[in-house]
């Protein structure tokens, strides 16, 4: 097995990637005979060698070891992997909406409910990626405290390989991008099913000829806009309304980061009925049509539209499949400098959700604005699996009711300050709660938020503090939430130290401290902080790092702290990124 390893090895040329690729092959087979397979049979998995492109300088044999383990893959990963090809080169994927967009396919066999091993499509779906990611097919770019997969991307060269076999099966066709394509004769076939269109900086120019298309079989629409787009003459709503007649089959429809999809979306949408996935994540759409109330076969929409107020109608509880929804977080009044509720319903003030019985991930619903009581009974059934609510004035009340009647097993809370000084054991019971955020408004400073050792769940992973007026040094009641991953402390403190005492935070990975102005000794005890990762510090007068912090912390500091600069891994200045009150990353 030496010697054929050794062989084999040569066909990787020195490539790195090539040779990491072909060990992910390897591991799977455990007999010399099938060694033996592999290396007798590299040109065989490729089919003919002309297949490939040979590009790059690279030699044909690199290709074809990353080919080979293409079609080494179980059928089921198969049109998984060439689906990636979809998404521009060193594009970070989002796992999760990638898992989305395979299940709105039916890339992912759904479970037996009898023989099946997984309860639901989406872990299957996550199965399907960790599998591509040990082959090492996929880089996987983030992972989340469970060791979850959260990004991932391809390499350039495995890219290469994948759309190659993508366009040669007629799987997937990308428009733009430096592809020297006849787009128009592209746009004339009935095979094309999937297609991606990598907008130019002349939007008009590059979306011109998509309109003319008459593929009516596509089933993925996905548009990935330039960094700087010329948005003179760009009509975009006469876009979409030849989009919505000439592919009346699509599945999947992604405008994300489409910045310049603006005002209301075009009634004909609603033609698109066949419709599984819709994201208007990162456009400035401001309101949604009546029609959106037909599309019945809708599993996943996402409303995270960016600077503005989005206003819907009251119709999304027609969606009976609808399976995850993406509600528009609270934003920050450009005019008032206050932070305002992201959407609004149209001709009523409570957003109907009765019908949604396959509902699992709720983002961003106001408590406000919804009757509890029907959330109540949504997350009574089996398939509600994560709600991430928000409750941002002080009515106790309608936060008090939530947590006593709700039962969902991940739940994410964006709440109003002034209800934790008002009633600070008001969340010391709710065990499912994963991710709190305590945000007071900025503007009142005689309200402080009392912090107790029972009043927050040990169930917390992540933390956050904004703008709260915390009494003391908040360090020895927090550190011994045994859960804990992450943790942000931002403009929330006026004292001049924390300490963090031996033992504390046994599983913090991440911790961010912001806008602690008077803050100037921080204290870390030996063998506290002991899985520390990351360590944001911003706008804080610290007079020196402390001593007993993981050698292998990354460290991110602005203005410098000194000993910073001279560590490992450790880099000053840093540009500071954007912060804004909301879950903690």
């Amino acid at each position: 097995m030496v010697e054929l390893g050794k062989k084999m090895l040569k066909r990787c040329e020195g490539l790195p990637l090539a040779i990491v690729v072909l060990g992910g092959v390897l591991a799977t087979k455990s007999t010399l005979e099938e060694w033996q397979k592999v290396h007798e049979n590299i040109d065989l998995y490729l089919g003919r060698r002309n297949m490939v492109v040979h590009s790059r300088s690279h030699k044909g044999s690199v290709y074809d070891v990353l080919a080979m383990t293409y079609y080494d893959l179980p059928y089921h990963l198969k049109p998984c992997f060439l689906y990636l090809g979809s998404f521009p080169e060193d594009f970070d994927i989002p796992a999760e909406k990638l898992y989305h967009m395979w299940i709105a396919e039916g890339l992912v066999t759904p479970p037996s409910a009898i023989h099946g091993t997984y309860t639901w499509e989406a872990d299957a779906a996550e199965s399907y990626l960790d599998e591509l990611v040990q082959k090492h097919m996929v880089q996987a770019v983030k992972r989340n405290w469970r060791g979850k997969v959260t990004s991932c991307r391809l390499q350039n060269l495995m890219r290469d390989v994948c759309l190659q076999i993508a366009e040669e099966d007629n799987f997937l066709r990308i428009v733009g991008g430096g592809r020297r394509h006849n787009t128009r004769s592209i746009l004339q076939s009935d095979r094309l099913r999937r297609l991606a269109i990598y907008v130019s900086r002349d939007i008009k120019r590059s979306l011109d000829d998509v309109s003319s298309g008459t593929a009516q079989n596509l089933r993925s629409l996905l548009l990935f806009p330039a960094e700087q787009c010329k948005e003179a003459d760009f009509r975009w709503m006469w876009y979409m309304r030849k989009v919505c007649k000439e592919f009346p089959f699509l599945r999947v429809l992604d405008l994300e980061g489409f910045h310049h999809i603006k005002g209301t979306l075009p009634s004909e949408v609603g033609k698109l009925i066949y419709l599984r996935f819709l994201s208007l994540k990162g456009t400035h759409v401001k309101e949604l049509p009546s029609s959106i109330g037909k599309l019945i076969h809708l599993e996943t929409l996402d409303l995270r539209v960016a600077d503005v107020v989005l206003v819907v109608p009251n119709l999304l509880w027609k969606l009976a499949r609808l399976r995850h929804l993406y509600l528009p977080s609270r934003r920050l009044s450009r005019e008032a400098h206050v932070s305002e509720q992201g959407y609004q319903i149209r001709e009523s003030a409570m957003l109907r959700l009765d019908d949604l019985s396959h509902l699992e991930t709720l983002e961003d619903i106001d408590l406000e604005r919804v009757d509890l009581w029907e959330l109540f009974f949504l997350t009574l059934r089996r398939k509600m699996r994560r709600i991430s609510a928000t409750c941002v004035s002080n009515k106790k009340e309608i936060l008090g009711f939530f947590l006593r009647h709700q039962s969902v097993k991940q739940l994410s809370l964006k709440i109003n300050g002034g209800i934790v000084h008002e009633e600070p054991m008001i969340l010391s019971n709710c065990q499912s709660l994963r991710n709190l955020d305590i945000d007071l408004d900025r503007h009142i400073s005689d309200i402080s938020v009392p912090l107790r050792s029972e009043m927050l769940p040990r169930s917390l992973v992540k933390l956050g503090f904004w703008y709260c007026n915390l009494e003391q040094d908040p360090m020895p009641i927090l550190e011994k939430l045994p859960q804990l991953r992450s943790l942000g402390l931002h403009f929330c403190y006026d004292g001049w130290n924390l300490v963090c005492s031996a033992g504390g935070f046994p599983k913090l990975t991440s911790l961010t401290i912001d806008g602690l102005s008077r803050l100037e000794e921080w204290t870390v005890e030996p063998e506290a902080l002991p899985e520390l990762k990351k360590l944001e510090i911003y706008n804080s007068p610290i007079k020196f790092l402390p001593d007993a912090l993981p050698s292998s912390v990354d460290i991110a500091c602005a203005p410098c702290i000194p000993g910073t600069a001279s560590a490992k891994n450790r880099t000053c200045p840093f540009d500071k990124k954007t912060l804004e009150s909301g879950m903690v990353e």
